[in-house]
């Protein structure tokens, strides 16, 4: 019965994407390459005012879901540059997530309100700490002064 009832629904959802494939084509077929790259460009700016401000731990977690969709978009333009960007946002988003994880634990422990999460609490508090550390160091990576720093500081380090 189950079996059924699941190729029924399938046999309709490929049905409705098939639909909607063919209203989203024709404005997909609009966008080029050129367009695409400055919306990401738009993006990424606006997410760097965001980065690049005193960066708060309220919006870190929206802040996230930014650069995972710069992630994701990036990912559909394949060039060095890009690739380099990529493994950096997604390194900041992978920090980002694992304080975010900690701080719902902390939350959820102390809704328990038991006297013996204090330890466990007071850890994942010292260890959200220092992913801040981690996470404004990922940023300073990602600054433009930043990579203009490392760069010249390569070349003295070149024999002449």
């Amino acid at each position: 019965q189950a079996m059924i009832e699941f190729h029924h629904k399938a046999d309709r959802h490929i049905k409705e994407a098939k639909q909607s494939h063919k209203k989203t084509r024709k404005y997909v077929a609009g966008i080029n390459k050129q367009n695409f790259g400055k919306y990401i460009s738009k993006t990424e700016e606006q997410l760097n005012k965001k980065l690049f401000q005193k960066l708060r731990q309220d919006e870190l977690h929206l802040i996230r879901k930014q650069v995972k969709e710069l992630i994701y978009l990036s990912q559909m333009i394949k060039d060095k540059t890009t690739s380099q960007k990529i493994k950096a946002y997604d390194k900041l988003q992978n920090a980002i997530g694992k304080w975010h994880d900690k701080n719902v634990l902390i939350e959820l422990l102390k809704k328990n309100k038991t006297s013996s999460y204090k330890a466990p609490i007071d850890k994942l508090k010292s260890d959200c700490a220092i992913d801040i550390k981690s996470i404004k160091a990922l940023v300073n990576e990602l600054k433009p002064s930043h990579k203009i720093a490392s760069f010249k500081k390569k070349l003295s380090k070149q024999p002449a």
